[in-house]
């Protein structure tokens, strides 16, 4: 026995040598760091993963999966770091039996951006300005799930007539048991670079709730997802090599005209926007696999599988208009977590309108605690301070526009079609041009990355706001309702 132990234990270390070997050999072929290679294999494993945990039909293996899983890929991903994820997450389960229901869910908010910022400042430290992938990442997805957690606990044990419809549906009237918790914050399904979601959507999943009983094959949605992922993973690449960001803050970039200068940072953008798309298109993939996503049918009886959704490519690229949906597209998960656990605790659904002011406020709020999320690096509260200021002028903005258009006028649908693509392009100048700020890091490089288009940008953005300022746009009731 002594000895077959033994020559597993060989084993077990010859087979993850030959692994990290397989990944440093990949890194070299690729031009890839180890730790994105080790991070890829990962998402790309959780497809098969997958479509496996559809055969376990016992619930309590469900959850004993989910959990093995997420530490096996958790810690290949990230080594040893993935440690700290676990501990801040006991640490607020323990805060949960202890503390009592109207204080734990606000220790719980704190407590777990504390570990987030912790995690933060550790990558400044040994990666100052650098884009490795460590355990913060993990670290970032599980801290909407400990949070929205403890807001779905405090929500049980309120009247029903002080939550909206749907806090109500995420309420929790009893704590889950160690085994639940476990399986929902350390699940390989979103733990490792999400996207996260609710704890009532992981357990209808894990029971096997109604939708999930006559769940159809998930393997052509699966499929699908997985066949972006590598469509745009070909764009980010392609875009990459002939429009680097790094090319904006160079003199090779001073050289160019003002015109070529927007159209550049334009498409350097969208080739960073589709590294992320990548990322969550391959990771839905495997929640498709596993049948997390699918959300019943349509009313024409055609399949949908919505309910985890990480992007929506579509809008943000074509057809949105208006910063606000670019944002509810963009990491939609987090989105959502930012919605209903910040700006929706800060001005409920019912004083949106009324009170403007709260909401404004529950604006700005919302997106420095989603900066706060990101990091410590100055450029993203740069970044998302004036991503708020763009988001309130886009409201005001909305409110002018039945006066521009005037839907009773003959020229309604041209005015229409014209205010459309100008809000297209006005939105997407001034979003990537504030997507460089985000990715540069150096607030040195943002500023001459300013200068280098003269700071049109942002003294367009400061004239909008101050104009709506000094004079607030008046919204016909008509347009106000239908908002």
């Amino acid at each position: 026995a002594e000895y077959m132990g033994e020559l597993r234990r060989i084993s077990i270390s010859f087979l993850m040598f030959e692994v990290y070997a397989l990944v440093d050999r990949l890194a070299d072929l690729s031009g890839q760091t180890p730790d994105k290679i080790r991070f890829i294999l990962v998402l790309l494993a959780v497809i098969p993963a997958g479509f496996l945990h559809k055969f376990v039909s016992n619930r309590t293996l469900r959850h004993v999966y989910c959990i093995v899983m997420g530490a096996v890929l958790g810690h290949f991903a990230y080594g040893n770091g993935i440690i700290n994820c676990y501990i801040s997450a006991f640490v607020a389960y323990l805060l949960m039996i202890v503390l009592p229901h109207g204080v734990a869910h606000k220790a719980i908010f704190v407590v777990a951006l504390g570990f987030m910022s912790f995690c933060h400042i550790y990558r400044m430290y040994v990666d100052w300005m650098g884009w490795s992938l460590d355990f913060s990442t993990a670290q970032m997805m599980l801290t909407p799930k400990l949070t929205s957690l403890a807001f779905n606990y405090f929500d049980g044990s309120r009247k029903p007539e002080e939550l909206s419809k749907s806090q109500q549906q995420r309420a929790l009237k009893k704590l889950p048991s160690l085994l639940e918790f476990a399986s929902y914050i350390g699940s390989g399904f979103g733990f490792i670079s999400g996207p996260t979601f609710e704890f009532k959507d992981h357990m209808d999943f894990i029971n096997l709730a109604d939708k999930e009983k006559t769940m159809p094959s998930t393997f052509l949605p699966s499929m699908k997802l997985f066949g972006q992922s590598v469509l745009v993973v070909v764009i980010h690449l392609a875009l990459a090599i002939y429009f680097p960001a790094s090319r904006c803050v160079t003199d090779e970039f001073d050289s160019y005209s003002f015109l070529y200068k927007c159209f550049y940072f334009q498409v350097s953008m969208m080739g960073i926007r589709c590294m992320y798309y990548f990322n969550w298109t391959l990771a839905e993939s495997g929640l498709v696999a596993a049948g997390m996503g699918y959300n019943g049918t349509d009313k024409n009886g055609n399949e949908i599988h919505d309910r985890v959704r990480g992007v929506n490519i579509a809008p943000i690229e074509y057809a949105t208009h208006n910063p606000r949906l670019m944002i509810e597209n963009w990491n939609m998960s987090v989105a959502r977590w930012l919605k209903n656990y910040v700006y929706l605790r800060a001005c409920p659904e019912d004083q949106i309108r009324t009170n403007k002011k709260k909401a404004s406020f529950a604006n700005y709020l919302t997106y420095m605690v989603s900066a706060f999320w990101h990091g410590f690096y100055p450029t993203y509260y740069l970044f998302f301070f004036l991503f708020g200021m763009v988001n309130e002028c886009a409201k005001n903005l909305h409110r002018i526009r039945p006066s521009f258009v005037r839907a009773d006028g003959t020229h309604a649908a041209k005015r229409e079609k014209l205010w459309s693509l100008v809000a297209w392009v006005l939105s997407h100048q001034i979003c990537n041009f504030l997507g460089i700020a985000f990715v540069l890091l150096d607030h040195r490089k943002v500023f001459r990355f300013w200068a280098s288009v003269h700071y049109v940008h942002v003294a367009g953005l400061l004239a909008v706001a101050i104009f709506f300022m000094v004079r607030p746009p008046r919204t016909p009731k008509a347009v106000e309702k239908k908002e």
